[in-house]
């Protein structure tokens, strides 16, 4: 696979999260999966750039809480796709840590993302 082509892939994988479009985040993982880019670059570079940039404009008041709200699904979406990818790239895990949120809470989603993260990282 070219550069070109994994760029693009991210790329719209970012997009898809800060845009919320479920659909093209759907088909963006599917891609790269399919194009072999590890699961880890898709979660730091593609997915975790595009809630950055979320973070960015709701720091600047462009965006509110639901929109932050809608990215967040759509990267809590694509992690239930990677996620098993997540657990097996090194197959080390680094120790044990525990984290919760009250159940439905707009936390709830956040506490998904971040343990979903921890888990690429070896937690």
């Amino acid at each position: 696979m070219s550069v070109s082509s994994e760029q693009r892939i991210l790329k719209n994988l970012r997009r898809s999260v800060e845009t919320w479009d479920f659909a093209l985040m759907e088909k963006s993982v599917d891609e790269a999966l399919k194009a072999g880019i590890p699961a880890e670059t898709i979660m730091t570079e593609g997915l975790g750039k595009g809630m950055e940039h979320v973070g960015e404009l709701f720091d600047k008041a462009k965006i509110y809480l639901p929109q932050v709200v809608a990215a967040s699904r759509t990267v809590q979406g694509a992690l239930e796709k990677i996620e098993p990818l997540l657990e097996r790239e090194d197959g080390v895990y680094n120790g044990v840590i525990v984290m919760g949120s009250v159940q439905g809470d707009i936390h709830e989603i956040g506490k998904a993302v971040c343990c979903a993260m921890l888990r690429g990282a070896g937690y």
